[in-house]
């Protein structure tokens, strides 16, 4: 989530420096690290500590475990804006109860 001050650090930076570009369109997993670099640097900006993603992080995993019907308390009380990780496939009850909170059509399709 960035505020309109970050998104113009990000085009200028990236406008300005071609290179860096460049760079990224060869590595593995660009996003990881492309915006952090640059607005890590920038002493301009103010960095929030918290990320406002709601996610859980097994010990000694490699990625956050995907989420359930059973963690939609949880989910909702946390007053984050985002969350991960959703599959459809272990468990799309919780994205039809979050429609509903949220107030969108419930059971739309999903496929790509």
């Amino acid at each position: 989530m960035l505020s309109r001050h970050g998104v113009r650090t990000v085009l200028d930076f990236v406008a300005s420096h071609p290179a860096y570009s460049r760079h990224y369109r060869r590595t593995f997993v660009p996003s990881e690290s492309f915006f952090h670099s640059i607005l890590l640097n920038d002493s301009d900006l103010r960095i929030a500590p918290d990320n406002l993603h709601f996610e859980d992080w097994p010990l000694h995993s490699s990625g956050p475990r995907t989420l359930t019907v059973q963690d939609l308390p949880d989910l909702l009380k946390s007053g984050r804006y985002l969350a991960r990780k959703f599959d459809a496939d272990v468990d799309s009850l919780i994205l039809d109860h979050l429609d509903r909170h949220l107030g969108a059509p419930v059971g739309i399709d999903r496929s790509l």
